[in-house]
């Protein structure tokens, strides 16, 4: 579906005309970034990472990785 929404966006205009006449961002733009947000959410839960955004750590923050190693100290490895 996001593939859809950026091939719809290559030749769409960035801004429409709004139910009262005024400009506003293509709709498909929110939808779009809604869609990656999701995406982003559900490769954390699973413990990957975003392709488009990789650190290198598996899509751990590092918050998470400071609790790992935490716990990793505190009960001898996890």
């Amino acid at each position: 579906m996001l593939a859809d929404i950026d091939v719809a966006l290559i030749d769409a205009p960035m801004v429409v005309r709004g139910a009262q006449g005024q400009l506003v961002a293509h709709p498909l733009l929110s939808e779009a970034r809604r869609s990656r947000a999701q995406i982003a959410t559900l490769l954390g839960k699973i413990g990957l990472e975003d392709p488009a955004v990789a650190t290198g750590r598996g899509g751990r923050t590092t918050s998470t990785s400071a609790r790992r190693a935490a716990l990793a100290r505190h009960y001898g490895g996890v």
